[in-house]
């Protein structure tokens, strides 16, 4: 039941970003992946790349780790735009994100749980 609202939750959570000509807002849904460059980070959506002055490990501490995961130094991905995990992490849209050897482990045994509790 927590599980179904959390979901509901999901579709109404709305990320302030940070950019270079000021703030904006992103539904955290929209998140497909954000890719770290330096101290900064880009925030891919399905439609656009969105530059933030936000680092990656403030996106670590703002989003949530049940369906966030950091898979690689430079990475952080929506687990609902996973279509698999294998030596590196395919995408729904066909793109594929490297995944570091020592989070191999981690981010397949989370992406197991998310699966789970999105099939409950």
């Amino acid at each position: 039941y927590m599980d179904k609202i959390c979901e509901a939750l999901i579709d109404t959570v709305t990320i302030m970003l940070k950019t270079i000509n000021g703030t904006s807002y992103l539904k955290e849904n929209e998140i497909v992946y954000i890719q770290a460059d330096k101290k900064y980070s880009s925030v891919i959506t399905k439609k656009e790349k969105i530059f933030t002055v936000t680092s990656l490990g403030e996106w670590r501490e703002k989003l949530p780790d049940w369906e966030f995961v950091l898979c690689h130094r430079s990475y952080i991905v929506n687990l609902w735009f996973v279509k698999y995990v294998d030596e590196d992490i395919c995408l729904t849209n066909g793109k594929k994100l490297p995944l570091s050897r020592r989070k191999i482990q981690e981010v397949k045994e989370k992406y197991r749980e998310f699966v789970y509790r999105r099939a409950r």
